[in-house]
């Protein structure tokens, strides 16, 4: 089996099912906005539920769950026909096409059982005077609470990014024929 399938195989059920459980553990272990100070004024483990996208967009629009099982199904299919294009060597590739295949499908799962995501982990800005300057110039102390899939699709996403900026180039180099030289050309004739 080509090692872009292996990767594929591997990771999506690996996160998919690190992704069910910790919110699984939210879900039974802490009441809803019930928050565990793990670094005063840093980090907290809350349960939050978001019925949007990211930032909660969308979160009150009537016909959400019709439009995130749309974008969802369209983005499992992109992703499935870039699998199958990708030569069976890149791992980078793989790698980065399966966590975020890893992440969407673990916040469609949690939109289809219960219309809403479950998030639990919330960094913020809580020490004085940075905490007062975030709040004037940005609005907010808090960076969006998230879950592990939010951090599948980050990291597949970057993954993604390091590699069309920085990898791709020198692939495409080592793979680009060398045009014939004056010598070939004479040679040919």
């Amino acid at each position: 089996m080509p090692p872009k399938y292996v990767i594929f195989g591997v990771l999506v059920p690996l996160v998919v099912a690190l992704d069910q459980w910790t919110k699984k553990i939210i879900r039974d272990e802490l009441d809803l906005r019930e928050r565990i100070r793990v670094v005063p004024g840093f980090f907290d483990i809350v349960h939050a539920e978001n019925p949007g996208a990211a930032w909660g967009m969308l979160g009150d629009f009537e016909h959400r769950m019709p439009f995130f099982s749309a974008v969802a199904l369209i983005a499992f299919g992109v992703i499935a026909v870039f699998m199958v294009r990708l030569p069976a060597s890149h791992k980078t590739m793989s790698t980065s096409l399966a966590l975020i295949f890893a992440g969407a499908a673990g916040n469609f799962i949690d939109r289809w059982r219960f219309e809403k995501v479950t998030d639990f982990l919330d960094f913020y800005v809580g020490a004085e005077p940075a905490r007062r300057w975030f709040i004037e110039h940005l609005g907010n102390n808090h960076w969006p609470v998230f879950n592990v899939a939010d951090i599948s699709i980050s990291v597949g996403v970057g993954l993604y990014a390091v590699y069309v900026i920085f990898l791709e180039p020198k692939v495409a180099a080592t793979e680009r024929p060398v045009p014939p030289g004056p010598s070939d050309r004479t040679a040919s004739a």
